[in-house]
């Protein structure tokens, strides 16, 4: 059974490109939600019909003006899209633009932005955050300050026998309330 091609494309994703492409492959339209369709309609770029509704989607076409729009406009890349393949947009590609400099976030600007390096055992520090949401900075920390064992290995999820890790400073998270703030502290226990 042959599959139909079908455009449906939401304008947040790919704009007027995708409502004018649609235009161009079987049923000839895309479906985009009501609000979209009443903004763009509202700048009559697309006539929506209203015979045709799924849901808060409806179905919309470009109108001249939204044709003779994306004519004008280079920016806009093209869109493909059907039944059994994803949006698909160019991309323009340039050359010389300069890398920005680190923001100062991250280990790559030279560190945490929590202190994890300054603690001693027994100091602790509040995060305005969920415990569940801090679990991997933790463990990357505590990761981050072990070391191998020398004799002992252990069998990882691969079945790979690699060194078993030895912890050189072990921080633990829960969750607390402060100050009638819900939110985590997180330890230095070894």
């Amino acid at each position: 059974m042959a599959s139909k091609k079908k455009v449906i494309a939401s304008i947040g994703e790919v704009g007027l490109a995708a409502i004018v492409q649609a235009m161009s492959v079987n049923p000839g339209y895309a479906m985009v939600s009501m609000a979209e369709a009443n903004t763009l309609e509202a700048q009559g770029l697309v006539e929506s019909n209203k015979a045709i509704v799924n849901g808060d989607t409806i179905a919309v076409r470009a109108t001249q003006k939204g044709i003779d729009s994306m004519a004008k406009n280079t920016n806009v890349a093209p869109v493909v899209a059907d039944a059994t393949q994803a949006v698909k947009v160019e991309f323009t590609l340039d050359s010389d633009v300069a890398i920005p400099s680190i923001t100062g976030r991250g280990r790559a600007s030279g560190g945490s932005i929590y202190p994890f390096d300054r603690m001693a055992v027994g100091q602790s520090f509040f995060v305005a955050k969920e415990a569940k949401s801090l679990a991997s900075t933790v463990s990357a920390a505590n990761n981050r300050y072990a070391t191998d064992h020398a004799t002992e290995t252990r069998t990882n999820k691969k079945g790979e026998t690699v060194p078993k890790k030895v912890l050189t400073r072990q921080f633990i998270v829960r969750t607390v309330t402060e100050n009638g703030t819900e939110g985590s502290r997180i330890w230095r226990k070894a």
